[in-house]
């Protein structure tokens, strides 16, 4: 009996992890950033519904997040958006978080074994890491995927609510800096649009010379 439980357990582990699979390659191909805005605005009083629900579902099949906060600066500009992203990143950092805890450790390293380097994962493994301070740096870092870094954490030895605190505070730096080019992008040859593609630009090279230099100290 526990033998067929257990089977039937692995079984449903693998259908989710194809699922996943299947349906990220149709979400990517066919949710271009013009769609997602479509879809967004036809809502009308319900778009901000709509964007949340959105954003608390895409992800979990690889879908750019940065697109998500580009379309939402686009609908709603940078305040209403912000707001409306910390909602539906909290709901799905919840989602992916579990999902990977259902999942497994062995499930979810098969695809991470493809996109972190071995320096990482070790350092991430290691009980002399701070996990939350490691996960906030990650956040910051766009070069990163926020999708990756939801699995991984869901494999960590870190709880739920300190996860979510750690991730809203991460992504809205990034997503900041998006929903401002989305808020700007109607007019793209002003000189507000150029500045927010600077800032862009700004946040990488910033984020990337913090990471360089917490490698450096020995802190990553």
């Amino acid at each position: 009996m526990k033998s067929k439980q257990k089977n039937l357990q692995k079984l449903s582990k693998i259908l989710i992890t194809v699922l996943i699979v299947v349906i990220s390659f149709f979400v990517i191909k066919y949710l271009p950033l013009e769609r997602v805005r479509s879809i967004i605005q036809s809502g009308g009083g319900f778009a901000p519904f709509i964007y949340i629900l959105l954003f608390s579902i895409l992800p979990i099949f690889f879908f750019p997040v940065p697109v998500l906060a580009l379309a939402a600066g686009l609908a709603f500009g940078v305040w209403k958006g912000s707001f409306y992203t910390v909602i539906g990143a909290s709901i799905n950092c919840i989602l992916m978080y579990l999902i990977a805890k259902y999942i497994g450790k062995e499930q979810v390293d098969k695809y991470l074994e493809k996109h972190l380097s071995k320096d990482v994962k070790e350092r991430i493994a290691s009980k002399e890491t701070d996990i939350g301070f490691y996960l906030f740096v990650l956040r910051l870092t766009p070069i990163i995927p926020y999708n990756l870094i939801n699995y991984m954490s869901g494999l960590l030895d870190i709880g739920l609510k300190k996860y979510i605190i750690i991730s809203i505070l991460g992504i809205m730096p990034g997503t900041a800096v998006y929903l401002n080019m989305g808020d700007k992008a109607i007019n793209y040859k002003s000189k507000e649009f150029v500045f927010s593609v600077i800032f862009m630009i700004v946040l990488v090279i910033l984020s990337n010379l913090l990471t360089k230099y917490l490698k450096k100290k020995g802190k990553l």
